[in-house]
């Protein structure tokens, strides 16, 4: 595995800061970037910025957008979605708070009444209602709920306070010099309250998109650091040409055939082959990922491999911005059987089809080998 770059332009070395079609690092610019912080065209990461389709915990796009908080210009799917088109919130509705109404009074309506009466109060840290003006007296329930509702808001049941009956001669004070108080007997808690069971069933539905998306970002990073991972070999196979036609190169004009492979010796080969002869352009440049088997042989000096590859040509065509994309030969590479050869074809014009016989094994390679040990070959579907 190389080490992180601070600017990686390689699908195969992460970076700080990483460019290309799938860069991989904690800045990654590209069409399928993957990083902490991801832009491009189908990004992944922790935040992706997307013209296209994108995931992330924070995902933001113009087009659609996946993730834990997702806003688009689109469609925007998550457990908060929010989008100038279609939006799928996964979770939810966040529970709001209730607020606990009851009509109340003030305290002048309170005094004047003869019934119980409801008011707004707060209990303050000694269990008593805070200074509202008059006295308010708590009987025992009452206290026992101030207890319970320290520095809450409440609303408060209470009822004039009669003045005492006459004495025994009876004499009493006259009402007008009689202290006013209010007696309270209830009080409920006036403090906004979440329903507990619709909290849980949101954090519960938070809990699998967040597992989702995450699962989705894990597996996008496995699978971009199993190829950063990969052993590199530098293969090379000397030959010579049989028969030419298209292109002039006579018969016994020497070749090569250079592979650089990348392995991570289970399932995965990456392969970028050229074939190159004396006194002729390359006559083929092409990479590939599958459809090639792999075989490794021990060798005093290092290790030497064989290979098998079947490439399509590509015709001439238009691609999506109309611009006219060359033809790209075919190439039938065979090293593993006795009579081994590489096969360059193409329909043109001109047609060109170069027969190269190639001398068996491949020249030593030293460094890691691609495969581990007790492994001899690997096919790459």
């Amino acid at each position: 595995m190389s080490p992180v770059q601070f600017i990686s332009l390689s699908e195969y070395e992460a970076g700080f800061i990483a460019l290309g079609a799938r860069p991989i690092g904690i800045l990654a610019i590209g069409m399928m970037p993957v990083g902490v912080v991801a832009v491009g065209i189908a990004p992944a990461g922790l935040i992706s910025f997307a013209c296209g389709a994108g995931l992330g915990v924070l995902s933001m796009s113009c087009g659609v957008a996946l993730g834990g908080v997702a806003r688009a210009v689109g469609l925007a799917v998550g457990a908060d979605a929010a989008a100038v088109g279609s939006e799928l919130a996964l979770a939810g509705r966040r529970p709001e708070p209730e607020v606990r109404t009851r009509p109340t009074v003030s305290m002048t309506v309170a005094l004047a009444r003869d019934g119980p009466s409801w008011i707004e109060a707060t209990v303050d840290g000694d269990a008593s209602l805070e200074p509202l003006g008059v006295p308010v007296l708590l009987d025992d329930e009452a206290r026992d709920q101030a207890r319970r509702l320290r520095s809450h808001p409440v609303h408060a049941r209470v009822r004039r306070r009669e003045p005492p009956p006459p004495g025994p001669q009876g004499y009493r004070q006259p009402a007008l010099d009689e202290p006013r108080a209010l007696h309270c007997d209830k009080l409920e808690d006036a403090a906004p309250t979440l329903d507990r069971p619709a909290q849980l069933w949101y954090l519960a539905r938070l809990l699998v998109v967040a597992a989702l998306v995450l699962g989705g970002l894990g597996y996008q990073m496995r699978e971009r650091l199993a190829i950063v991972a990969m052993n590199l070999a530098e293969v090379r196979w000397s030959g010579r040409v049989v028969s030419a036609a298209g292109v002039a190169l006579p018969p016994g004009r020497r070749c090569e055939v250079r592979a650089r492979l990348r392995s991570d010796g289970h399932e995965r080969l990456h392969a970028k082959l050229t074939v190159s002869c004396q006194g002729a352009p390359v006559l083929l440049s092409r990479s590939v990922r599958s459809g090639c088997r792999l075989e490794q042989y021990p060798a005093d000096e290092g290790t030497r491999y064989g290979l098998r590859c079947r490439l399509a040509r590509v015709p001439r065509h238009r691609d999506t911005d109309d611009d006219d994309r060359p033809e790209r030969p075919g190439l039938n590479l065979d090293t593993l059987s006795p009579k081994a050869q590489a096969l360059v074809y193409a329909e043109g014009p001109p047609a060109v089809r170069v027969l190269v016989a190639i001398d068996n094994p491949s020249q030593p390679v030293t460094g890691p080998p691609l495969l581990p040990p007790g492994v001899q070959h690997l096919d790459a579907l």
